[in-house]
């Protein structure tokens, strides 16, 4: 039997479930919505600024998508864009705990161990499209080798010579690495053990494909979409001094009691 989009999980159904963990992950986006003037505003920004403004972006619109997702009753694939989003907010939290000009720097100019691996990952099609030469391999070799040399041999494999294991453990999110993070990946790899949000056997059907809109998985990954949000604007506020401690204490208070409390998202 195969299960499709069906009138069972309306989009308004959904929303009205899970109301209010909607309405926060609004509320606590429109935060940053409201601190990009100032960002925008400011001086020549240090490399850790620089750095924390673009994930903020990013991690503004990874997690507009998160809630689109979600809105419409795909909590899997909303699930895989909230793994992401830890992922950022590791960088982030890593990044800016201690050297954070250093580590901004090197952040960045991880940018040409990624081009040269891209590279060389086709040689002869780039050599071939006349925008780089041989010359150009050679001078961004060195850069890189240059960079390992001062960085470390992880350095080729991390921006910041640490697996986002070994980030989240120094942030102190490994328990969120542990459980959500883990399930998470499960669905964005593929592996076997996210089979049950697809296929299933039920008696006198056999096995019933499953590609309908539902609500599984979608008050998990709207409360970790907005934790982790709520991490990356703490972050973001203490690098640019947006002033934002009230508005945090406060959606962070209401995120806690949604997750205490059953009834919002039954």
């Amino acid at each position: 039997m195969l299960e499709k989009n069906s009138e069972d999980t309306p989009k308004s159904q959904l929303y009205n479930k899970y109301k209010n963990l909607f309405e926060l992950n609004k509320k606590c986006s429109s935060i940053i919505e409201e601190s990009v003037e100032k960002i925008q505003t400011a001086n020549k920004l240090k490399p850790e600024e620089g750095a924390t403004a673009f994930l903020l972006a990013k991690a503004y619109k990874t997690h507009r998508a998160i809630v689109l997702l979600c809105e419409e009753g795909y909590g899997e694939d909303a699930g895989q864009l909230t793994r992401g989003l830890f992922e950022l907010l590791v960088s982030l939290k890593y990044m800016n705990r201690n050297d954070a000009t250093k580590r901004a720097e090197m952040y960045g100019s991880h940018e040409l161990v990624l081009r040269l691996q891209l590279w060389n990952s086709n040689k002869t099609l780039v050599l071939s499209s006349g925008k780089v030469t041989e010359k150009d391999f050679e001078e961004l070799e060195t850069k890189v080798k240059e960079l390992i040399a001062l960085y470390g041999g992880e350095y080729e494999r991390y921006w910041s010579c640490k697996s986002i294991y070994s980030m989240a453990a120094k942030v102190r999110l490994l328990s969120v690495y542990n459980s959500v993070y883990g399930e998470f990946s499960d669905y964005a790899h593929s592996r076997v053990t996210s089979a049950k949000g697809y296929v299933r056997e039920e008696p006198g059907f056999g096995l019933v494909i499953d590609m309908g809109q539902k609500d599984y998985m979608i008050d998990r990954v709207l409360i970790s979409a907005c934790h982790f949000l709520l991490m990356v604007i703490d972050v973001s506020n203490n690098v640019f001094d947006l002033k934002l401690n009230e508005s945090l204490v406060k959606y962070n208070q209401e995120l806690e009691l949604l997750m205490s409390s059953s009834a919002p998202v039954n």
